[in-house]
């Protein structure tokens, strides 16, 4: 089979969920024994990234962007009704390219990741075209929209909510298939594209064998004694994450410190805005790290992986990572959306800030509920997560489009 992986970025460094979906979803189709040409936008210098990516298995081939929304970006949303975030990814080279390469290589499927390079599904002439929906994208800028006080700001993410949703109509039906990461996000979508939208469920997964259960290091212990540790993880310049964890420690830790004063919050995540770095001034309980090199010492130190997001799609790979390293999550509805928990079981759910503290102390408190969440969490995500157990699925799909010549 020759594959045709089209990518708005280089899946390195895999310092987000994206990339890392990404980087595992090609992997897995390297690893089938297709042969996996790579396209993809640069932004800058990124040989080493360039390099990295060849070292996967694949042939590469990359177009140069600038990194940011130019006036032409504006122009061409606003001329063709494109989100913002999807003009800027609108390029007459990588449109040219794309062809050539359908060509040069004889493609039988053209894998488009994420809807930003769905954009260019009309140019496979002939050829079956697959587009990774990591996220159902208007379903995001809606819920944004919902939360924002600032008027201007809610008429720019309304603009943006109806530009996405047409284009994700537009992509989404003319696609051979769809893929998305929960039953959650398939009957989303085609609440936004209409029925006839074809999806197929290939949900995020983990490396089991990476995400290993292990002891706590003195990296992240901070005194003699184990410290009551909470952890959250996550791309901080991710609106969602920031909102998230502002939202936390405004309304939920204070109340957990009522019961137990002693409770550490650790913030890992890459780009902390400033009103993300002031949480760790105003209490030293408070610790935000910005960009680490490894997230596992700082989950292995926890008692409790926190997940208390407000807005969001698609599923959470940090909710993965934490239950493959035998971790309890406590997370709200929206945050563990798209993941075949069991609340009580595998997880704890909260919504509400009392409730979400609540809980937390409960779980702080009992050696016994935190074992038995982490073994079954453990468990769910070596039986139906490990990226090896979604690649297979993966690459399923591709067959049906290869014996059928569709």
């Amino acid at each position: 089979m020759n594959l045709l992986f089209v990518a708005p970025r280089l899946p390195f460094p895999t310092d987000t969920g994206a990339r890392i979906r990404t980087l595992n979803l090609l992997r897995q189709a390297i690893r089938s024994g297709a042969k996996v040409v790579l396209l993809a936008f640069t932004f800058g210098d990124q040989s080493k990234e360039v390099l990295l990516a060849r070292q996967e298995g694949c042939r590469v081939i990359t177009t140069p962007l600038k990194d940011s929304i130019t006036p032409i970006a504006c122009f061409k949303s606003l001329a063709k009704g494109l989100p913002l975030s999807v003009a800027k990814y609108r390029s007459p080279v990588m449109a040219r390219r794309l062809v050539e390469l359908i060509n040069e290589e004889k493609i039988d499927v053209v894998h488009f990741d994420h809807i930003h390079m769905g954009q260019y599904g009309g140019l496979c002439k002939g050829v079956p075209f697959i587009v990774d929906e990591h996220n159902v994208e208007c379903l995001i800028l809606r819920r944004l929209a919902d939360k924002e006080a600032n008027p201007f700001k809610k008429a720019l993410l309304i603009r943006e909510y109806k530009a996405m949703a047409r284009l994700e109509k537009d992509v989404c039906l003319k696609a051979h298939r769809i893929l998305v990461v929960s039953e959650k996000d398939a009957g989303n979508l085609k609440a936004v594209c209409g029925r006839d939208v074809r999806t197929e469920v290939i949900p995020n997964g983990v490396d089991v064998s990476y995400f290993y259960p292990s002891a706590p290091t003195p990296m992240v212990e901070t005194s003699s004694r184990p410290e009551e540790i909470l952890v959250f993880t996550g791309s901080m310049d991710w609106l969602p994450n920031s909102d998230a964890i502002i939202y936390f420690c405004r309304q939920i830790l204070p109340l957990i410190w009522e019961k137990k004063p002693d409770v550490r919050l650790y913030v890992v995540g890459k780009n902390p805005p400033s009103a993300v770095k002031q949480l760790a001034f105003s209490d030293k309980r408070i610790v935000v790290t910005g960009g680490v090199p490894d997230v596992r010492p700082y989950v292995a130190a926890a008692k409790a992986f926190i997940v208390p997001l407000r807005i969001g799609g698609g599923t959470r790979l940090k909710i993965l990572e934490a239950m493959s390293m035998g971790k309890p999550v406590i997370s709200t509805t929206i945050g563990a959306e798209g993941i075949q928990t069991k609340d009580g079981l595998d997880i704890i759910l909260a919504d509400e800030p009392g409730d979400f503290a609540k809980k937390t102390v409960a779980l702080l408190e009992s050696a016994d509920v935190r074992k038995e969440i982490s073994s079954a969490g453990r468990k769910l995500v070596q039986e139906h997560y490990d990226w090896q157990v979604v690649g297979r699925r993966l690459v399923s799909v591709y067959g049906q489009f290869v014996k059928s010549g569709v």
